[in-house]
């Protein structure tokens, strides 16, 4: 996140001055200073990837530009997890599970519903 914030504060700002990121209990401050006018913006980074930028200090035009232009730039968090569903018959589930253990780092289950009695989950973080 640091590197993002001083490359979009460079990108609006050329003779931006980047001061850096501090963490502060559950969030991260950037520090950055353009033509004299120090400017704050708070980063809340949650465990599942999601992201709050908030616009802080004294000086909130600036930090409110370089949150837009971040949050133009499509920034997002890179933890993403995909999950797949098939239905598939008894002989396939014998050899698919193993198959989709290894592929899934083991995270693959069998349940039964009431109308689909095949159905197998695999869900992959990346």
């Amino acid at each position: 996140m640091t590197q993002l914030s001083d490359e979009t504060a460079k990108s609006i700002w050329p003779d931006a001055t980047e001061k850096g990121m501090k963490e502060l209990g559950q969030q991260k401050r950037y520090t950055f200073e353009v033509e004299g006018a120090i400017s704050l913006l708070d980063i809340y980074q949650r465990e599942d990837g999601q992201t709050t930028l908030r616009p802080t200090g004294s000086n909130l035009e600036n930090a409110a530009k370089l949150k837009e232009v971040i949050e133009l730039r499509g920034y997002k968090a890179t933890s993403e997890q995909k999950q797949y569903k098939m239905f598939i018959g008894e002989d396939w589930i014998k050899k698919t599970v193993p198959y989709l253990s290894g592929l899934c780092d083991g995270n693959v289950e069998k349940y039964e519903e009431k109308d689909h009695k095949r159905n197998i989950d695999c869900c992959k973080s990346y």
